[in-house]
């Protein structure tokens, strides 16, 4: 068993190369439909619990929850987690093919891209800074396009005083140099 995750050795984007590993994956979220689709069995659980393999009965009900593991709303034990896998791994392989059709049909974004563009194009134009769940973000970003507007007029006021004591300073220079010219010049009459 090998462990990839934030909290492991191992934190980097699952590919089809990591996948193509392992007889069985234990994962939630978008890692699920990319195993799925491999035919590769699935069982969903993590460290809020989970709800077990995917299978052509619970499917739809995962792929609701997002396949988060949740549906089911179950934690068990380890030696569950582990009996569980080994017993229903004959019955996970057996459904492997017929998963794999399913998220193929569902998930592979080259198969479902006309399908989401005629749902944007059948889709009610929307202000986004009329909606509701937006405004808050919208707000959000404002605030810190702002911020960083003060900033970077800041830094350039910064840069126009230092421009413009350097010049105070090469102007200063200038003027002893014609000032010891001057001398110099005196000295030699």
């Amino acid at each position: 068993m090998d462990y990839y995750g934030r909290k492991s050795g191992r934190y980097r984007p699952i590919t089809p190369e990591i996948l193509a590993k392992y007889d069985v994956i234990i994962s939630i979220g978008k890692t699920v439909q990319y195993a799925l689709g491999m035919g590769i069995p699935v069982y969903t659980y993590d460290r809020l619990g989970g709800s077990g393999y995917i299978t052509l009965e619970n499917i739809d009900k995962e792929e609701y929850h997002n396949f988060s593991g949740k549906s089911f709303c179950r934690k068990i034990s380890s030696a569950e987690i582990a009996k569980e896998i080994l017993d229903g791994f004959s019955k996970a392989v057996k459904q492997a093919q017929s998963l794999k059709k399913i998220a193929i049909d569902r998930y592979l974004l080259s198969k479902n891209i006309d399908r989401v563009i005629e749902i944007l194009n059948k889709s009610p134009d929307v202000k986004i800074d009329e909606c509701p769940k937006n405004k808050f973000y919208i707000r959000q970003c404002m605030f810190v396009v702002e911020q960083y507007q003060k900033i970077i007029k800041y830094r350039r006021y910064k840069e126009i005083i230092f421009i413009f004591i350097l010049i105070l300073f090469l102007m200063l220079v200038i003027s002893v140099c014609f000032y010891f010219h001057d001398l110099l010049i005196a000295y030699q009459q």
